[in-house]
């Protein structure tokens, strides 16, 4: 993995445009001085640049779109990232559908998804790599070897295992 070359996206400093529109992977990390809320678990992190890793993704339907548009400026019905990071800063998850509120499928209120859009933008900073191939074999290596807490898929038996779970319920939880 040491070979693939990382584009660097600061969503300070740097515009949502430059975002390549291909497809690839990424690596998302808290910014230097930058922590997750605090939870009864705390999650070990492995390092990217120096940088703690929290999320590692990839998208076949264009890395501008998944992160510019789902991930920091999306809901959190669109980005399970977004879920995630929501649920822990405590935003109450409600239905997605009026029509069909008992369907399981949830997001977060308007005000909290601009909070939570907010919160990203000076929390995380992503790396990406557009690639046309191989997408799920990266991603997957990146996943054994970073181990991301908010990963709750195909990741490895580790020490994040109870900050997941808890994750996990915090994720499951209604509010209507």
């Amino acid at each position: 993995m040491n070979n693939l070359r990382f584009i660097k996206f600061d969503p300070i400093i740097d515009s949502f445009n430059s975002i390549s529109g291909q497809n690839g992977i990424y690596i998302v990390v808290l910014r230097e001085g930058c922590n997750l809320p605090k939870t009864m678990y705390q999650p070990i992190f492995q390092l990217y640049e120096n940088l703690r890793v929290i999320y590692v993704g990839q998208t076949k339907d264009g890395l501008y779109s998944r992160i510019g548009k789902k991930h920091f400026n999306g809901t959190g019905g669109s980005s399970t990232l977004r879920k995630s990071i929501g649920c822990l800063l405590g935003f109450p998850l409600i239905p997605r559908s009026k029509s069909n509120p008992n369907d399981g499928k949830t997001t977060f209120e308007k005000s909290d998804e601009s909070k939570l859009s907010e919160w990203m933008k000076r929390n995380l900073i992503v790396y990406y790599i557009p690639m046309l191939s191989n997408i799920d074999e990266e991603e997957a290596k990146l996943i054994c070897s970073y181990s991301p807490p908010l990963n709750l898929k195909s990741v490895p038996f580790d020490e994040n295992q109870s900050f997941r779970a808890e994750l996990s319920l915090l994720r499951s939880k209604h509010s209507r």
